[in-house]
């Protein structure tokens, strides 16, 4: 396995950043959380935002698979939490959903091992941080 690429890795965590503003009600709340185990680090992308209904769920990293409800306009292709999928398995980790994480309607889990992502989380998080009104 190989360290995490940079670019690859901050274009599955945007997706995931970008999916919770763009197919949520405008007033929805994202928050970005990083734990950190001797196992494994756990990233989540957790919103207020509507659920995903249990049909869809069951899909959700497929490509081209959308809610119809939130995302049947031109905004988006169904394939950005494909992606982010595949750029996560890739790098050796998983990527989950859980309805009600939190208190927070859904939570996108990365799940990884910390060798593989030392020095590039702090940096991620900084820039997510500074751009979190850039997706509204």
């Amino acid at each position: 396995m190989c360290p995490v690429d940079p670019i690859e890795f901050d274009r599955a965590v945007n997706n995931l950043i970008v999916n919770a503003y763009k197919h949520n009600r405008d007033a929805a709340k994202v928050r970005i959380s990083v734990a950190s185990a001797k196992e494994e680090i756990r990233i989540s992308v957790e919103d207020d935002g509507d659920p995903i209904d249990s049909e869809c769920l069951e899909h959700i990293f497929e490509p081209f698979v959308s809610q119809s409800a939130s995302r049947s306009s031109s905004e988006g292709s169904g394939l950005g939490l494909a992606i982010a999928a595949k750029i996560i398995e890739k790098h050796g980790g998983t990527l989950n959903i859980e309805q009600s994480a939190t208190g927070d309607t859904k939570a996108f889990i990365i799940m990884l091992r910390p060798e593989k992502v030392m020095g590039f989380l702090e940096k991620a998080a900084r820039q997510h941080a500074f751009n979190s009104n850039v997706c509204k």
